[in-house]
């Protein structure tokens, strides 16, 4: 994992997600993106293979997958829990497993762009937004989540990606 730089750090306490921060952990990795997301059709969602086959992938091993892909971070997450209206219900693509790939309240979506380790305990974790489409409102929508890179990821887990233009 790539060590933090102090601007990515100072970047993501201004932008808010300090909360992690606050419950005791460190930021190990964060990959920045270059432009604001827009508009809902920039956001897609990821399975891996393993998943859309009605099975569970380790966290761990899903974030080596995850490495050469556009996933979003948590300024991005945050960036969206403020302006609602860019969460997908609908994302357009293909769900892997046929139909619509909709997302449901039950859904926990992983910002793999940001990942954080534990003091006390050293392990990883990711923070996932779970989206609260019956509450949604335009100051917040949904309520973030943590999930332990030890954890197993099905099908309702998908990445958040930046959709390739």
């Amino acid at each position: 994992m790539n060590e933090p730089d102090l601007l990515a750090h100072e970047e993501a306490s201004r932008l808010g997600f300090s909360l992690a921060l606050m419950w005791g952990s460190e930021i190990v990795e964060h990959r920045t993106n270059e432009c604001t997301i827009n508009d809902v059709s920039q956001i897609q969602l990821y399975w891996s293979r393993t998943q859309t086959d009605g099975n569970r992938i380790k966290g761990e091993l899903l974030l080596k997958e995850l490495a050469d892909k556009p996933v979003l971070n948590v300024v991005d997450m945050q960036y969206l829990q403020r302006n609602g209206h860019l969460i997908p219900t609908m994302t357009g693509q293909d769900d892997p497993r046929g139909g619509s790939a909709m997302l449901y309240p039950h859904h926990v979506i992983p910002f793999w762009g940001t990942i954080f380790r534990w003091k006390n305990s050293g392990d990883l974790f990711v923070l996932c937004l779970v989206p609260d489409f019956a509450i949604r409102t335009e100051v917040s929508v949904g309520h973030e989540v943590t999930r332990s890179l030890s954890d197993s990821f099905g099908f309702e887990s998908p990445a958040a990606m930046r959709r390739a233009i």
